[in-house]
């Protein structure tokens, strides 16, 4: 089999200067908003052992990239960093709460045959707070979120919060059992009344239960949906929850950040490892999430450690297409100066060319011949100054 060795496999694509340019101008953005909370970076593995994603015999493991190592054990590309982290934070770190960062790349496998499927190395930046918990832990880390958007120059967007407690909650009231929990799960958090309806029609439920649990999907906006959330819950783990966002709430409100807010009981992705606040980025030019994240306090137990932990991660891909369609990307910097050097002038403009440098400026030399050249060379690459080096002067100029 013969392959075309210009053609990239699907879902990768190689980052051309202006974009590796502004994707890292993001990162370095949202890295010193962490940095300021205290968060520090951290780095696992590019692949480790599978069984570090196998929490709970998630579901997404068909999602995972398989490796198999020379002893035949079966290795993982990183999928999920909150999952290696919380390995980390179990098994190496003893503080009682440790705040931290990364910037990485992950992987998602998919037999998706064409080139328009979803991208399988994405770009992730993202915090854990391991270690803390209540609504005031949370509040960090929405902040956190809100705050690295608006670094990033991005004003209209929303975080949407929802609470997983209060889901659960009503199932356990109602006497669901796992699968049936996960089932209106699925359809509650896809809005998809009609399968929802057609479920509880099959279940032996009260009227009213059915219509209560029929009003979940629709529990999102403002303060407004609280009043009717109230009235659904008939369980202690549901009040709790709308307590939990109540509070977090009243803290937005005394920051100022209210108005990024906004509420979804009826945002319920997948269970594997959530157990508390969820929430997510979302802006009118992206047809997806920029930023999720959660608290999953029970998470660390599956490495032996009780860390309660809240943490979320943004895609860099998916944030710098929201910032090209509203305020639009960096310009790639062009060097301050192009240089070239003539008449045995190599020992004078090397020594002169280090001087600038160390002063902060960014200067590339010019492989011409002439003073036409290096202004033609200068006006290609919009370098607006240059430099032409003998070993007895130096002249600049300028092509404007």
């Amino acid at each position: 089999m013969s392959f075309n060795k210009n053609i990239l496999p699907i879902g990768v694509q190689d980052y051309l200067p202006e974009t590796c340019y502004n994707k890292s101008f993001l990162e370095n953005k949202i890295s010193q908003v962490f940095k300021q909370s205290g968060y520090q970076k951290i780095e696992p593995p590019t692949f480790e052992y599978i069984d570090t994603y196998n929490f709970n015999n998630s579901s997404h493991m068909e999602k995972v990239f398989k490796l198999i190592d020379f002893d035949g054990k079966v290795l993982a590309l990183r999928s999920d960093p909150t999952l290696q982290i919380s390995r980390i934070a179990a098994t190496k770190l003893k503080n009682n709460i440790n705040r931290l960062f990364y910037v990485l790349n992950s992987y998602e496998f998919s037999n998706m045959q064409t080139q328009n499927s979803r991208t399988r190395e994405f770009s992730q930046v993202g915090l854990e707070l391991i270690g803390a918990k209540g609504s005031k832990a949370d509040c960090e880390v929405i902040i956190l979120a809100i705050e690295s958007l608006l670094s990033c120059g991005l004003k209209n967007f929303k975080i949407d919060i929802g609470q997983v407690d209060y889901f659960l909650g009503i199932a356990e009231f109602y006497g669901f059992d796992e699968r049936l929990t996960e089932t209106i799960r699925e359809r509650i958090n896809n809005k998809d009344l009609t399968g929802i309806k057609n479920l509880l029609e099959k279940q032996d439920l009260s009227s009213e239960a059915k219509e209560n649990i029929l009003l979940i999907p629709n529990l999102f906006g403002g303060k407004e949906v609280l009043k009717t959330a109230d009235k659904i819950s008939q369980n202690q783990k549901s009040d709790n929850a709308i307590k939990n966002i109540k509070e977090i709430l009243e803290l937005m409100e005394q920051f100022g950040y209210s108005d990024y807010i906004s509420i979804d009981f009826g945002m319920l992705p997948h269970l594997s490892y959530y157990s508390g606040i969820i929430f997510r980025g979302m802006t009118d030019c992206v047809g997806a999430a920029l930023l999720e994240g959660g608290r999953y306090d029970n998470l660390s137990a599956y490495f032996g450690a009780n860390n309660p932990s809240v943490g979320f991660s943004i895609g860099v891909s998916r944030l710098m297409t929201a910032i090209e369609k509203t305020s639009g990307l960096q310009p790639l910097k062009a060097s301050d100066y192009a240089y070239i050097v003539i008449e045995n002038g190599e020992k004078h403009a090397f020594e002169y060319i280090k001087k600038l440098r160390q002063s902060g400026l960014c200067i590339e030399r010019a492989f011409v011949d002439s003073e036409q050249d290096l202004t033609q060379y200068c006006r290609d690459k919009n370098i607006k100054k240059y430099l032409i080096i003998s070993d007895k002067e130096i002249k600049e100029g300028s092509y404007e």
